[in-house]
């Protein structure tokens, strides 16, 4: 079935009930471990407290999915939602699921293919019963609560989302909380495309507090990605009242750099590392000579494999460090076929929907897809992390949003996303 097939757009905000926004909150963040973990524990089946707390919000999450699809398994208008798009990302799903009888740890892989399928699931059904207003909304109220998290944190118990590794400047990098780049990047992105009004205060507060987040990190693909979505505003201009913002940071951004910027970073994050990518050329390198030897077609494990090559290759970077590379490892080359050719399809969307479109919330999705794009390049994973939920969001957004377009046949869309009808409605009542 075509994405074309999809439901229309409507005025329409339907607020997530409490389970639903605890376990979006919980999905979101991992949920935290607030704790440090040998990498290679999971490849042994090693099991704690924080193991078995995030296995249970899991398996609670996949028995309140199998409750809402039981639920609505008669209803035509919920099923003819799921489309062409999302049938290649569940293709990729069963074919990552295969490489567990191939997997290097088979147990960790078939744990993180169910995550993956319940996180995909979960963010379809989430959007077509309380629409993108409402996830959007969440996306960015939640990445708000954890740079809050991270900040205090920051200040209070600094091991537990600071990174002193010897020899290098400290990054406040999240540790066993989350990535403190992607949350803060997910606020700022959705700070600026926000088209309500708001106190230029609570506004230039927030924004300086998820930037220096952003720059506590010393994350350089962050710091591009976000560039280059500013510069896509400035050469879009969206609907959004965050453009004079943007036009801002650019301008500081500029300055910055002709004042010698670049020098600045160089005393915190070395110069030298950009070329091999931090030794990840390396790495990527010894990865896939093995998988090629070894199963090139099905891979060694999505997950397990690349955990278990990086840690041979060099235990700091037990790792993919991609999720291009995971999913190639891990999954051989008919998972990575599959993989490109749901990012191209993304991408076509993206592209499509900036050309047509000046709409706030459309300048948004696509924004999160851009970024998830160039960070996800060489760094991040598409399973449980706030970069992972929100990449599976977005895999829902931008087909729903693109058969808006195509439905509408018109070069704006709708502010709001209606969720469902008035008959999925009755049938959680």
């Amino acid at each position: 079935m075509s994405d074309s097939k999809a439901s229309p757009l409507a005025y329409v905000v339907h607020q997530l009930p409490f389970l639903e926004s605890l376990l979006f909150f919980l999905m979101f963040s991992g949920p935290p471990s607030f704790r440090h973990r040998d990498s290679q524990a999971s490849l042994y089946g090693e099991m704690d407290a924080a193991v078995v707390f995030q296995l249970a919000v899991w398996i609670a999450a996949g028995l309140w999915l199998c409750y809402r699809l039981w639920k609505l398994r008669t209803n035509s208008t919920f099923w003819n939602r799921f489309s062409s798009t999302h049938k290649v990302a569940l293709i990729l799903i069963v074919l990552l699921g295969t490489s567990t009888f191939v997997s290097l740890a088979p147990g960790l892989t078939a744990v993180k293919v169910y995550q993956i399928v319940v996180e995909m699931l979960f963010c379809w059904t989430l959007l077509q019963l309380y629409g993108l207003e409402s996830c959007l909304s969440k996306i960015f109220w939640v990445s708000v609560f954890l740079c809050i998290v991270i900040g205090v944190l920051a200040v209070l118990s600094p091991n537990s989302v600071w990174d002193f590794a010897e020899g290098s400047s400290p990054r406040l990098r999240g540790g066993s909380i989350v990535g403190t780049n992607s949350v803060s990047a997910f606020a700022i992105i959705l700070l600026v495309a926000n088209p309500r009004p708001i106190s230029r205060v609570i506004f230039a507060t927030s924004l300086a507090l998820f930037a220096v987040l952003q720059i506590l990190s010393l994350t350089r693909t962050s710091w591009m990605a976000l560039a280059i979505v500013f510069l896509v505003a400035a050469i879009q201009r969206p609907n959004i009242r965050g453009l004079k913002w943007i036009y801002g940071a650019l301008t500081l951004g500029l300055v910055a750099f002709l004042a010698g910027g670049l020098t600045v970073i160089s005393q915190y994050r070395d110069p030298d590392s950009i070329y091999d990518l931090s030794n990840r050329v390396g790495l990527w390198t010894y990865m896939t000579d093995t998988v090629m030897q070894e199963s090139p077609w099905l891979g060694l494990g999505y997950t397990a494999a690349t955990r278990a090559l990086g840690a041979e290759f060099d235990p700091d970077l037990a790792a993919g460090h991609s999720i291009f590379v995971d999913v190639f490892i891990g999954g051989g080359l008919i998972s990575l076929a599959v993989f490109l050719a749901l990012f191209i399809r993304l991408g076509y969307y993206s592209a499509m929907l900036l050309r047509y479109s000046k709409d706030a919330r459309v300048f948004a999705v696509c924004s999160l897809f851009l970024y998830l794009l160039i960070m996800g390049s060489v760094g991040e994973t598409i399973d449980t992390s706030p970069f992972g939920f929100t990449f599976w969001m977005v895999t829902s957004m931008l087909p729903m949003l693109i058969a808006a377009q195509r439905k509408n046949n018109a070069h704006s869309i709708p502010l709001l996303m209606h969720s469902l009808d008035a008959k999925i409605n009755i049938a959680f009542r």
